[in-house]
């Protein structure tokens, strides 16, 4: 099991990012509106610009996206298999590690003694 790796992911996997583009684009551009709309020249083209931009991203989140996702479960098994694989590399790589921190950390200390 270890020349194979990791159990594969399935091809029909989308990230968060693909698979909730159309939220992450309207929260960025709700906080966008808000930095824009903090610039004294620009402040009333946003403010104008606020409530047509909400109607059509929430009207364009629910027919392409909101239907769909938010009644499908999250793939919560693959993100607990992934957190499991990173805690036993953490748990097999923990000897290693603490050992290049230790000679990181002394060699800090022996630098400082020098200077001293």
């Amino acid at each position: 099991m270890d020349f194979v790796g990791p159990e594969q992911v399935s091809p029909h996997y989308e990230n968060f990012a693909m698979s909730r583009k159309w939220a992450i684009f309207m929260s960025g551009g709700f906080i966008g509106l808000n930095v824009l709309g903090s610039v004294v020249d620009l402040h009333w083209i946003m403010a104008s610009a606020i409530i047509p931009f909400f109607y059509w991203m929430f009207t364009s989140y629910w027919t392409l996206e909101g239907r769909s996702s938010l009644t499908m479960p999250l793939l919560n098994r693959f993100y607990f298999k992934l957190a499991k694989y990173e805690m036993s590399l953490l748990q097999t790589y923990w000897v290693d590690n603490t050992r290049e921190k230790i000679r990181a950390n002394l060699a800090e200390a022996n630098e400082q003694m020098d200077f001293y």
